[in-house]
């Protein structure tokens, strides 16, 4: 597909590139999707965290921390290394660990869904040659801006 640029000011790119905003650029660029799948293999919210989608990276992560404690699941896993599988089973939680392996794969699955979403949309803003638009400059912003000084 050609790349063409707007012939006329009035009209505008339904797509954008990127966000810039006190947080961090976000979107600039497209991710490879099984590179965010694989972050969330990881540890769930890190793949998230990797598309710039903090808030539900940051869920994600503290959800990882307080199941997987709850579940006793490391427990299970070091257990299970040393071979004493029965010592293993009475020590996970299956509530617990039923629960993990559910919102586990939802993690893996949310966060390659979303790195196709932004390729796709970074390719439909190339094509109607879209900016990286900045955001508005909040309260929150200007003081982030006026603590910091040169020299």
């Amino acid at each position: 597909m050609p790349h063409q640029r707007f012939q006329s000011a009035n009209i505008k790119p339904r797509y954008t590139k990127g966000l810039i905003s006190a947080l961090g650029v976000n979107s600039a660029y497209p991710r490879i999707p099984w590179i965010a799948a694989w972050w969330s293999a990881a540890f769930p919210g890190f793949g998230h965290m990797f598309l710039g989608k903090y808030l539900h990276g940051f869920i994600l992560i503290i959800w990882e921390l307080v199941v997987n404690s709850q579940a006793n699941l490391n427990k299970g896993i070091a257990l299970s290394m040393l071979g004493r599988f029965e010592e293993a089973k009475i020590q996970i939680n299956e509530d617990w660990f039923l629960l993990y392996m559910a919102v586990y794969v939802y993690s893996i699955w949310d966060s390659y869904r979303c790195a196709v979403e932004v390729a796709k949309s970074h390719v439909l803003a190339e094509v109607e040659d879209a900016p990286v638009t900045p955001s508005e400059v909040t309260f929150l912003m200007w003081l982030f801006s006026t603590k910091r000084t040169r020299g």
